[in-house]
């Protein structure tokens, strides 16, 4: 193929033959490294697709990835757009990748400060506070060590726009590390306990929807053996009822979050269905059997088709 196409080179405009392999790439990103080998101009358009989305799930690939770009920053901070790292990436190589790569719009943070040391003492601070994210998906243990948190003070936070916490506990501690008060997001994302214990401190949900002028979707990730209908039931009970609260099952978090913002976009579609059908508020004992929050398939073509809470 690599013959072929080299032949095709010697006749093909540039701009026509650039189009051709960026759609091969996007519709097979696996050969991609195939076809970087085929010219140097190839690699130019290539490699900064293959660096769009990067995921680091242990020390070892961390260290690949930071051999492979640690003399190329520029590359770096224009290509890399999206970055996942785990806990299993230490905070010293957390810290280098992420300076590396200043130019993020998207970040997942799951590596875990699990030293003593103080908050301005973390490495992954100074990195960090330069970076201009819109969507956040992060563990409070990244930045924070202690009991002192208040989520305004971050400097991360002031760009970001669709934010997810990890931390079970956020659901009913919500108003005490300022979460409320975070008033440019437009999508909020956490974890609730079980009805009847703790699911949530209603007061904060009472603040967030208040203040947030620009709120479009706040969705609550319920565990896998409590049924979506026994969310919004016990919502009901607390008069917390706003069509903008979708309720997902946490067992697809992880199938959702390594993919791109898509529980993001899930979201939005059933918030969106919602007020096309005139839901003021969200499912009721009567609605929710045909909310797409409460179905059971998943159709990212068609709103025909209702996204999944996994019942």
């Amino acid at each position: 193929m690599s013959a072929i196409i080299q032949n095709l080179s010697s006749y093909l405009p540039d701009e026509l033959e650039c189009n051709i392999f960026l759609l091969a790439g996007a519709n097979s990103p696996s050969n991609i490294p195939r076809y970087l080998s085929v010219a140097e101009r190839v690699r130019n358009w290539l490699e900064p697709i293959l660096y769009r989305v990067v995921d680091i799930d242990d020390k070892e690939k961390a260290k690949l990835f930071l051999s492979c770009l640690q003399l190329r920053p520029g590359f770096a901070k224009t290509s890399v757009k999206v970055l996942h790292l785990w806990p299993a990436v230490s905070s010293k190589q957390g810290a280098k990748i992420l300076a590396l790569c200043q130019g993020l719009q998207e970040l997942t943070l799951q590596i875990v400060n699990r030293t003593n040391l103080l908050d301005e003492e973390n490495p992954l601070c100074g990195p960090l506070r330069d970076l201009q994210l819109t969507t956040l998906c992060m563990n409070i243990a990244s930045v924070f060590y202690g009991p002192n948190i208040y989520l305004p003070d971050l400097v991360l936070l002031r760009h970001v726009q669709r934010l997810h916490l990890t931390n079970g506990w956020v659901a009913w501690r919500g108003l005490f590390i300022g979460l409320h008060e975070l008033s440019q997001l437009m999508h909020l994302s956490f974890h609730i306990r079980s009805p009847g214990q703790w699911m949530t401190h209603p007061e904060v949900l009472f603040e967030i929807f208040q203040h947030f002028l620009r709120l479009r979707v706040v969705v609550l990730w319920r565990m896998e053996y409590h049924a979506s209908k026994e969310i919004y039931s016990n919502l009901v009970q607390q008069n917390l009822m706003d069509h903008r609260i979708v309720v997902f099952n946490s067992a697809h978090f992880t199938e959702y979050t390594r993919s791109i913002s898509s529980f993001w976009e899930i979201a939005e579609r059933v918030v969106q269905w919602r007020e096309n059908n005139q839901m003021t508020d969200y499912p009721t004992t009567s609605t929710v059997d045909n909310d797409p929050s409460t179905t059971s398939t998943v159709d990212n073509k068609s709103m025909t088709a209702s996204p999944t809470s996994g019942d």
